[in-house]
């Protein structure tokens, strides 16, 4: 295949997900408009996140990238990919679990707002996603070392559709109730 195709597949797929992300962010404010609830349904994503930032994709995935296609011209790339993908997902586990003691530690401080102990709780929920969501991004490397470009570009659309589902499922529910519903349709996506 061609370069061009797959920068074709590549721009297609990131099109999609970003009109879908878009979409999403359209819904929630349509539906629930400016509410407390979401601004601490957004912050809890935008922390839980973060570990993402750091081990699921950027420098992570830079470095991954040449290490890895060095290995496939000796032969030793399947046993390198196996024992990253161990190595993360055991690092990952101890940061979600250092990271929901953290919360649920954080959540019992005094004089803490009540949006702030909202956005803990659903904190709560959204970390644990963050190991799938790292592993992904080492998978994306991978993908992209085997010329596979619009599966990887296009899969965090699939979270989008999750997102507006729950949004428009609960969009008789109260804000806070919906924003809990919403953090584990967004685990699950």
């Amino acid at each position: 295949m061609s370069s061009i195709s797959h920068l074709r597949r590549f721009f297609s797929g990131t099109l999609l997900s970003r009109v879908s992300g878009m979409v999403r962010d359209l819904t929630t404010v349509y539906i629930f408009g400016a509410n407390p609830s979401v601004a601490a349904f957004l912050a809890a994503f935008r922390f839980a996140n973060v570990v993402r930032r750091l081990l699921g994709e950027g420098p992570f995935q830079s470095a991954f990238i040449p290490h890895f296609e060095q290995l496939r011209v000796q032969g030793n790339e399947k046993e390198f990919f196996k024992q990253l993908m161990s190595l993360v997902a055991f690092v990952l586990f101890f940061l979600v679990i250092g990271g929901e003691i953290a919360v649920r530690y954080a959540a019992t401080i005094p004089g803490m707002s009540s949006v702030t102990i909202e956005m803990l709780h659903l904190m709560r929920y959204l970390l644990p996603g963050m190991l799938f969501i790292c592993l992904y991004g080492l998978n994306i490397s991978f993908y992209h070392c085997h010329h596979s470009f619009f599966t990887p570009s296009f899969t965090p659309a699939i979270c989008n559709v999750f997102w507006i589902g729950a949004i428009w499922i609960m969009r008789e529910r109260p804000a806070g109730e919906a924003m809990v519903f919403l953090a584990k349709a967004v685990y699950l996506g």
